[in-house]
């Protein structure tokens, strides 16, 4: 449910209903004749929206994981030089102010909840409607199945990576990833009606191999 949520949230973000990484991309950071923001050295804006062809390389929501408030000094440190840092179990577990951190058990609850869903699709549904909308139904059984699957596929493949990304004012709202190739997107979408302050707060993503070329947005609706 987390992952259908930040899909639509970043739907919502492409579609510009407010302020949005094109208004961004204006020279002034101007946004209804006012200033909006400033940018901040971290922000690169999105060129292209390749999950528009592309839904494969959606990370999953609990693989991607804010550092708390009280880590973004140590944070925003290693992250100086570089638009991501390989990080090990250790340091992730710190930055992240946590004491257990292993993706793997992360991994099986997404595979769990969804088969689950899928078994309760076909359960409930599938033979209790008609054929049209029985289709249907069977047809997002299938997706969770096939999402269970490509889950099912990272158990023992992932690394922590500390990455780069930003926000505005504070992460009151939610960070989607998506990757393709070597080339990873990072979007933070939130509700605001005022201006605020871009603020760096990195990261933590568990992934397969590492970016190449990492990027940057925001996208705010009222």
């Amino acid at each position: 449910m987390k992952r259908i949520l930040n899909l639509c949230l970043l739907l919502f973000a492409v579609a510009g209903l407010s302020c949005t990484a094109d208004h961004l991309r204006q020279k002034d950071f101007y946004y209804g004749g006012l200033p909006w923001t400033e940018p901040d050295r971290w922000y690169t804006g999105f060129s292209g929206y390749p999950w528009a062809e592309d839904e494969s390389g959606w990370i999953f929501s609990e693989l991607v994981l804010p550092v708390p408030q009280v880590k973004l000094p140590d944070a925003v440190k290693l992250l100086s030089q570089a638009s991501y840092v390989e990080i090990d179990i250790e340091q992730a577990k710190f930055l992240l102010d946590q004491r257990n951190i292993d993706p793997n058990p992360l991994i099986l609850s997404i595979i769990f909840e969804e088969e689950r869903e899928a078994a309760r699709l076909e359960k409930e549904y599938v033979s209790t409607l008609s054929a049209e909308n029985s289709a249907q139904m069977q047809n997002w059984a299938d997706e969770h199945r096939r999402t269970a699957e490509k889950a099912r596929g990272l158990v023992g493949k992932l690394e922590p990576y500390l990455i780069r990304a930003i926000v505005l004012n504070e992460p009151a709202g939610a960070f989607t990833a998506y990757m393709k190739g070597e080339e990873l997107w990072i979007n933070h979408f939130q509700m605001s009606r005022r201006p605020g302050l871009m603020k760096k707060w990195p990261i933590v993503i568990f992934l397969e191999k590492k970016p190449a070329k990492v990027y940057t947005n925001i996208s705010v609706a009222e």
